[in-house]
C-alpha cells in the first residue's frame, strides 16, 4: 500500500467505517467533488473488478493534516482546564 491509498473492495472499506456501501458511496463521491480523494479501479487478470484504489490527494492531506492539528490542540486545551 502507498503511502497515503488504501486497495480495497468498497464492501470491506464500509464495513471498517461501520456505515452501509451507500453511505460510504455518497462520502467518497463528495470527497471527490471537493478534490479530496480520487479513486481508480483495480482489476484482476480476469478482468473483473477486484475493488478500488482510494488515494488521498495533496489537498486532501493538507485538510487531513490541518484537521488533526486542531483536534490535537483541542485535546491539549481541554486536559489543561
Amino acid at each position: 500500500m502507498a503511502r497515503g491509498s488504501l486497495n480495497i473492495s468498497k464492501a470491506d472499506f464500509a464495513r471498517s467505517l461501520d456505515c452501509s456501501t451507500r453511505s460510504l458511496d455518497r462520502s467518497v463521491t463528495r470527497l471527490r467533488r471537493e478534490g479530496l480523494v480520487s479513486t481508480e479501479p483495480v482489476y484482476g487478470a480476469s478482468g473483473a473488478q477486484l475493488g478500488n484504489t482510494y488515494r488521498a490527494t495533496r489537498k486532501g492531506k493538507e485538510v487531513a493534516e490541518r484537521f488533526l492539528a486542531a483536534e490535537d490542540a483541542s485535546a491539549a486545551a481541554s486536559s489543561q482546564g
